[in-house]
């Protein structure tokens, strides 16, 4: 558990140093007029709060609940803070506006680092209890069986809801950095043409690792509606229903992010299972992954 926190306070550190690298140099005009570079760098916020959102996975992790309060609150300052710099803003390096940005930038980071400090130091206090339990864990003869088609579902989830994430919850943000008619609808379209892709990938990782195949239709159904509705909020906002704000673009990315949490949970459940089925096969693994071909 200590581990996972880590990670976290590693991702942090690099979410605070793209902060204030590009507010940086923004406000200096240093890639104001590369597009790629501004579409490439506004990315970087939506992967690094998909990534760290695995600390909030509760539901199949017990001993993340000892510090559960601590990491939601860590996650939504680390949004904020994002959503703080990555907007369209006028002001000039060490410009009044500038120097309250970075004051406020600094404020954030230095509660997230107060909030990740209190959740390692639950994780070090944190006693395991249930090791044995799942040690006695019994696995279907089917399920062995079916090893290197988890694999290939655990792996197809994860790449799937990071491309999903960096691209389609992204396009309010991408398709309003000052780029030509012809270059967002390009975007929308690439958006658009991603998501279709991350459902139809959905529901083949449901269809791979799941033997009940009932089951998995009503997990992918279940994850695709929330997903969909999340990518209808940042196509609204792509399209200025919801106004025509910079805020409310970045704002309706990380919206969009967060209907993706019952993906998120899906892929972690599936993730934390195939590790424990590959445990208990031990020297048999290689013999059941190639049990099939």
């Amino acid at each position: 558990m200590k581990r996972s926190v880590k990670i976290v306070m590693l991702i942090n550190l690099i979410n605070y140093v793209s902060n204030f690298a590009f507010s940086y140099a923004y406000s200096n005009k240093l890639i104001n007029s590369s597009m790629i570079a501004l579409g490439i760098w506004a990315l970087t916020p939506y992967l690094l709060a998909t990534i760290s959102s695995f600390i909030l996975a509760t539901d199949y992790r017990e001993e993340l609940k000892v510090f559960k309060k601590e990491a939601i609150a860590d996650w939504i300052v680390r949004v904020i803070s994002c959503v703080l710099v990555f907007q369209e803003f006028k002001f000039g390096f060490m410009s009044k506006e500038y120097i309250v940005q970075q004051a406020i930038l600094v404020l954030l980071l230095l509660i997230n680092i107060y909030l990740e400090f209190r959740m390692y130091n639950k994780a070090k206090a944190y006693i395991y209890v249930k090791k044995e339990a799942k040690k006695n864990e019994v696995i279907s003869e089917d399920e062995k069986q079916n090893i290197k088609n988890m694999g290939k579902a655990v792996f197809l989830g994860l790449i799937s809801l990071i491309i999903v994430s960096a691209i389609s919850m992204s396009v309010p943000s991408t398709t309003h950095m000052g780029a030509g008619k012809v270059s967002n609808i390009f975007a929308i379209i690439i958006s658009t043409s991603t998501f279709l892709w991350f459902l139809h990938s959905s529901c083949e990782k449901c269809r791979l690792f799941y033997l009940d195949k009932s089951l998995a239709k009503r997990i992918f159904l279940r994850d695709g509606f929330y997903a969909t509705i999340g990518f209808v909020i940042c196509l609204l906002a792509t399209f200025e229903v919801l106004g025509a704000y910079h805020l409310i673009y970045n704002v309706s990315t990380f919206i969009g992010i967060l209907f993706l949490y019952p993906t998120i949970r899906t892929n972690r459940k599936m993730a934390m299972h195939h590790k424990r089925v590959v445990g208990i096969l031990g020297d048999n693994f290689e013999l059941y992954y190639n049990c099939k071909d």
